[in-house]
C-alpha cells in the first residue's frame, strides 16, 4: 500500500513520539498508531520530557507531539528538485 501525492511506500513511514513524563506511554502511543494507521512496530522509541514546571503546568499536551518520518532518500531528492524548480521560476 502507498499514500498520498508521492506514493509513499507505507514500510517507509516511521513516527516518533515526544511526551511529558507523567503521560501515560502505550495509551499515547495507542492514540497516534490509531490516527495515523501506523502499526506501533514502525514507532520510533518514545522520548520523554522531564516536567520542570512540578505538574503545574497549564498548557500541556495530552498526546504529545508526533513526528512523521520517512524513510526514503529517492524521494528527499526528488522534492529537492520540484523545490529547485519552483524557486527558479519564481527568483528569475
Amino acid at each position: 500500500m502507498v499514500r498520498g501525492i508521492c506514493l509513499v511506500k507505507e514500510d517507509k513511514i516511521k513516527v516518533h513520539i515526544r511526551i511529558h513524563d507523567d503521560l501515560n506511554k502505550h495509551k499515547i502511543e495507542n492514540f497516534w498508531s490509531d490516527l495515523t494507521k501506523i502499526p506501533l512496530s514502525r514507532f520510533y522509541k518514545t522520548t520523554f520530557k522531564r516536567s520542570e514546571s512540578f505538574g503545574k503546568r497549564v498548557n500541556k499536551l495530552h498526546y504529545g507531539i508526533a513526528s512523521i518520518i520517512v524513510c526514503d532518500t529517492e524521494l528527499f531528492y526528488r522534492i529537492r528538485g520540484w523545490i529547485k524548480g519552483i524557486t527558479n521560476r519564481v527568483v528569475y
